[in-house]
C-alpha cells in the first residue's frame, strides 16, 4: 500500500457543548498482505500507521486493523459458493464484522447476501462481460443511522486481467 492523506472535519454539535470544530490534513501510511489460491483467500491490514496528532486537538490517529478471510466451495463445475468475513478493530472502536455469502455460476454470474454487525443487511449482483466485472449491490441499514441514511447503492466496475490465468481463482 502507499501513503495518502487523509482528512478530517468535524462539525460543533448544538447538543454536546465538549465537541469542536476542526480540520486538518495528516499523512497516513498503511500496509497490507493478501494471500490467495483456487479455494481460499486471507488477507490483513493496518490504517493510520502513524500516531500523528491532529492539529488544534489532543487527539491522536490510532492504528485499525481490518482482516478478510474466506474460501470457495466447489458444487460442482459450474456452481461454487463463497463465503466470507471481514473483521474491523481499533484501539478505541469497537470490533466489528461482515459476513457474506455468494454464489457464482461459471466464474461469470454471482450474487450473494451479507450482514453488518449492528448495521446494515447487504444484496448483490453481478457478472462478467468480456474481462469487465460489472454488479450492483444494495445496503439495507439496520442501525440508528437508518433515521439519517436512506440506504446505499452501490456499482461495482472491474476489470479481470486473465492472460495467465488457467483456472478460476478465490474470490
Amino acid at each position: 500500500n502507499k501513503p495518502v492523506l487523509s482528512s478530517f472535519s468535524v462539525e460543533p454539535d448544538s447538543f454536546d457543548p465538549d465537541v469542536v470544530s476542526f480540520n486538518a490534513i495528516v499523512p497516513d501510511v498503511q500496509a497490507g498482505v493478501w494471500i490467495y489460491s483456487n479455494i481460499f483467500f486471507a488477507g490483513l491490514s493496518i490504517d493510520q500507521m502513524l500516531p500523528l496528532k491532529l492539529k488544534g486537538t489532543q487527539n491522536r490517529l490510532a492504528n485499525h486493523y481490518f482482516f478478510t478471510g474466506g474460501f470457495r466451495y466447489s458444487y460442482s463445475p459450474y456452481i461454487a459458493i463463497i463465503p466470507s468475513t471481514h473483521v474491523r478493530m481499533g484501539l478505541f472502536t469497537p470490533l466489528t464484522f461482515d459476513l457474506t455469502v455468494k454464489g457464482e455460476y461459471k466464474n461469470k454470474y454471482w450474487g450473494g447476501v451479507g450482514f453488518r454487525k449492528r448495521d446494515a443487511v447487504t444484496l448483490m449482483i453481478g457478472g462478467v462481460i468480456e474481462n469487465f466485472e460489472i454488479g450492483y449491490a444494495f445496503d439495507y441499514t439496520l442501525s440508528g443511522l437508518r433515521k439519517y441514511s436512506s440506504n446505499s447503492h452501490e456499482i461495482i466496475i472491474g476489470y479481470r486481467y486473465t492472460k495467465f490465468e488457467k483456472e478460476p481463482r478465490c474470490p
